[in-house]
């Protein structure tokens, strides 16, 4: 198994600059600067659950691990079973997922600083297969709609259809998303022990580290007619609860 580590020496997301734009109050979290808040956190935590949310979880761990004896050492790794095609699981235990994009590809996301957790443990199995984990964080923006009208946000940035009978809690789809490539995971918000229906409809998008601060602009823009609003890290820790 061969492990790939790319790192930019200073951590910053790319709209860093907006959040200081907008005097976010900054914190230092897995080693990343991040907007702890943007406004008042119960301001952001009702617009998400009105509304819609955007939120920059750049600093998120992306790994990923590619090859053809990938389902293997995932399962061997995380003692379970590989998730289908366009599908996630959680990994438990750890605060991360394992995406499946392709037979022999797998995005493993994790909260910032999380990827050395999920790294120890494929390093740490022996299998004969080539494998590639490649660390892709610094490389890749990370932005989330949260909120009941994030599918409507979407629907106007993307041709995919979000209608929850086709594009479920957990589905992972790469795609064209404002003339850019990104990766669209659905990755619901609020405590995973809420009743059906409780929970926020929530829409990640991993994309070009060089676009981000574009991208992020053209959903704000989607986003203002359904009332949407910038929060920052302290809101989402607020949705689960």
């Amino acid at each position: 198994m061969s492990i790939a580590r790319t790192h930019s020496p200073i951590a910053v997301t790319p709209v860093l600059g907006r959040m200081k734009e907008l005097g976010a109050d900054l914190v230092v979290e897995g080693e990343w600067r991040v907007a702890e808040s943007i406004s008042a956190v119960d301001e952001e935590v009702e617009r998400a659950r009105r509304a819609v949310g955007l939120v920059d979880e750049s600093a998120r761990g992306k790994l990923l691990i590619q090859g053809m004896a990938a389902e293997a050492l995932v399962t061997a790794a995380f003692g379970m079973a590989a998730p289908a095609i366009e599908r996630g699981a959680t990994l438990t235990g750890m605060g991360a997922a394992l995406y499946r994009l392709r037979h022999d590809l797998f995005l493993a996301s994790t909260p910032p600083g999380g990827g050395k957790t999920v790294t120890g443990l494929l390093e740490g199995v022996s299998q004969d297969g080539f494998v590639t984990v490649t660390d892709i964080t610094h490389g890749r923006s990370e932005f989330r709609l949260i909120g009941p009208r994030a599918a409507m946000v979407m629907s106007k940035v993307c041709g995919l259809d979000f209608h929850p009978s086709r594009f479920a809690d957990g589905t992972a789809r790469q795609t064209s998303v404002a003339k850019t490539r990104q990766l669209v995971v659905r990755r619901d918000a609020g405590s995973q022990n809420a009743g059906v229906g409780a929970r926020l409809p929530a829409y990640a998008m991993l994309g070009g580290r060089a676009s981000g601060r574009y991208f992020w602009d053209v959903l704000l823009e989607a986003g203002a007619e359904f009332d949407i609003a910038p929060i920052g890290q302290e809101s989402v820790r607020g949705l689960d609860e």
